[in-house]
């Protein structure tokens, strides 16, 4: 009888780095449920090398592995921890265009898919705002940003992406959670572990939230720096600052969406219809609702932020420095 492997596959921008943190500073007590998610193929706390050879162009921030070895890996790896479910996970699966391949790759064992997804409006906010912040963007118009292939025509359409997955795994294998927290009153990972199958967290040691939202100066101060990708650990700390910042100087209520509310009502108009097949066909859903919260209002307050200005620069500047000046006395403070 083959183990059952399961794929959690993002999407992107539904807490999946603060799923990955969880996961792995839980791995003992994920086994104790039959769980294991494995050391192999890890990089950082997902599994972004298992998934990168089923691109069409394979992804350079991704560390590379050789299949082979890798899948010879996992196989001692889950013999050896005696567990009867493995779990990985990377939301770079869900981009992933090589499926049949895939699928092959894993065929030793039972594969399925978990799919988090997020409300579209509220998903493509939070992708600029990563993206721009991450390097792999410069600050563009929303309209500009809407309109890149691989956002319109890909990462939108959430019943295509499903039956991607369908075709090659059949409907039984594929999981759709919706990524609604606060509708749902109860935290991302307990949210999670449910989804496995595990209804008591109270021996799960919770993780700290990771990715937490930029404001727009602090996007801006970013996006000023030299073009490159900040995907490293290296700017780990630069994020952790910037998010202590954003959290001390949240922004304007007519600042707090890049996206205007008749974009976001556009856009929600536009998929309602295959987003009501997706929770009749997946949730069971007889109403259509695949999300439960309110939509935008199109006399919510807007702006189109102003940029930058030199005193907000000065004073993240500063901001920064007493906060280098307060980790590096802690540090100093520990080691003696």
């Amino acid at each position: 009888m083959k183990r059952k492997l399961v794929i959690h596959a993002g999407q992107s921008k539904t807490a999946t780095t603060s799923i990955q943190k969880f996961l792995v500073g839980n791995r003992p007590q994920l086994l104790r449920h039959g769980w294991l998610y494995p050391t192999t193929g890890l990089q950082y706390f997902a599994h972004h090398p298992f998934a990168n050879p089923f691109f069409l162009k394979t992804q350079d921030w991704i560390r590379r592995l050789d299949p082979g070895a890798a899948l010879a890996s996992l196989h001692a790896e889950v013999a050896s921890a005696g567990a009867t479910s493995v779990l990985i996970s990377s939301e770079v699966f869900y981009f992933a265009s090589k499926k049949a391949e895939l699928a092959q790759y894993f065929r030793d064992f039972e594969l399925h898919v978990l799919l988090f997804l997020r409300r579209q409006d509220d998903w493509i906010e939070s992708s600029y705002r990563d993206d721009l912040k991450s390097g792999t963007i410069p600050l563009m118009d929303p309209v500009d940003y809407f309109n890149l292939p691989r956002i319109r025509d890909d990462a939108l359409d959430y019943e295509q992406k499903l039956e991607e997955w369908v075709a090659e795994l059949g409907r039984d294998h594929v999981q759709v959670v919706p990524f609604e927290p606060a509708c749902g009153g109860c935290s991302v990972e307990t949210m999670f572990l449910a989804a496995l199958g595990i209804d008591d967290a109270s021996d799960f040691t919770p993780a700290e939230r990771a990715n937490e939202r930029l404001n727009q100066a602090a996007l801006h101060f970013l996006s000023m720096m030299t073009a490159k990708r900040r995907v490293a650990p290296k700017y780990w700390p630069l994020f952790e600052f910037l998010a202590a910042y954003s959290q001390e100087y949240p922004d304007a209520a007519q600042y707090r969406y890049i996206f205007p509310p008749d974009m976001r009502l556009a856009l929600l108009e536009r998929v309602r219809e295959s987003n009501a097949r997706v929770a009749r066909r997946y949730l069971g859903r007889d109403d259509g609702g695949l999300f439960r919260a309110p939509l935008p209002d199109a006399s919510d307050a807007w702006e189109r932020f102003p940029g930058l200005c030199q005193a907000e620069a000065v004073r993240i500047a500063e901001a920064m420095w007493d906060w280098v000046a307060e980790s590096d006395r802690e540090i100093r403070e520990t080691e003696h």
